[in-house]
């Protein structure tokens, strides 16, 4: 819960609302710096946001991250 909290920034909400995969891939994302453990580049939150702006969730109640 320290890395939950305190590396990610993530509410107790938010942290027991997550599935472990969920989780792991948010510590891969902020211990991996901008690649993650697949070689693979992480979106920033910028572009994540930018993304979400560009295919939104219609019909959905809640944004699938806040």
């Amino acid at each position: 819960m320290q890395l939950a909290f305190g590396q990610l920034g993530l509410s107790p909400r938010h942290f027991w609302r997550m599935s472990a995969i969920e989780f792991q891939a948010a510590l891969d994302g902020c211990l991996n710096s901008v690649t993650g453990t697949d070689g693979l580049t992480v979106l920033r939150r910028a572009e994540m946001d930018a993304l979400c702006a560009q295919f939104p969730d219609t019909g959905a109640k809640h944004a699938p991250y806040e």
